[in-house]
């Protein structure tokens, strides 16, 4: 399998982009470029799974569950939509005995917006589905079972802050991360889906003397 190696700036930009071709709106697909780049920091797929995701049948239109329900819909649960209810739902999480969803589309990518609900707690807080177990922290990163990383679906999603944790955490040190080209490839297609077609009008407006010869 072939790979380029891209700078973590580059990768939140393709993300951006191609979020933005797959139809997500603005702030989703914003945040689509940081999971990607964040999943990424830590030598974790990032751009694979965003990939997989735009590729895959997903709901992005979610209703709050009761207080203390799980999140879920018919199709599997957009992880990017669903993290930003995550994020923003973080300070409730201690009195709702977490945050729970069921068969949530590429599960890792909820894993970025549970370290930054870690940050707005200012502690840890576990991260687990059907075969993945994490603890995400301000300071790192800790992946326990990761037999289920790739999960084109993951059941029984929660995520919950604890006391403290003694694992050894990773850091996010680093600065460019080696994408499968195919990957990279369905990333571009649908980044190209952004780009307005070209007219008569934009031709002559751009480079070059057009249909006028001035020399």
């Amino acid at each position: 399998m072939s790979t380029t190696v891209y700078s973590l700036a580059e990768i939140d930009a393709q993300c951006r982009k191609a979020a933005r071709g797959a139809g997500c709106e603005w702030g989703i697909a914003e945040e689509a470029g940081r999971a990607a780049r964040w999943l990424a920091a830590y030598g974790l797929p990032g751009p694979k799974v965003l990939a997989a995701l735009f590729s895959s049948a997903r709901a992005c239109k979610l209703t709050a569950p009761e207080a203390a329900g799980a999140w879920c819909s018919e199709k599997p649960i957009c992880p990017l939509t669903l993290g930003t209810a995550l994020a923003d739902r973080a300070a409730l999480m201690a009195k709702d005995a977490g945050f729970s969803a069921d068969r949530v589309a590429w599960p890792l990518l909820m894993l970025p917006q549970a370290g930054r609900a870690s940050e707005a707690l200012g502690g840890p807080v576990t991260v687990r589905w059907d075969g993945f177990s994490a603890i995400c922290t301000p300071e790192g990163l800790w992946v326990g079972d990761n037999a289920g990383m790739l999960a084109a679906v993951g059941a029984a999603f929660h995520c919950a802050p604890v006391a403290a944790t003694e694992e050894n955490l990773s850091a996010p040190g680093r600065e460019a991360y080696a994408v499968a080209d195919a990957d990279w490839r369905i990333l571009a297609d649908f980044a190209h889906r952004t780009y307005a077609p070209a007219t008569e009008a934009s031709r002559l407006a751009g480079a070059g003397a057009g249909l006028t010869d001035n020399d």
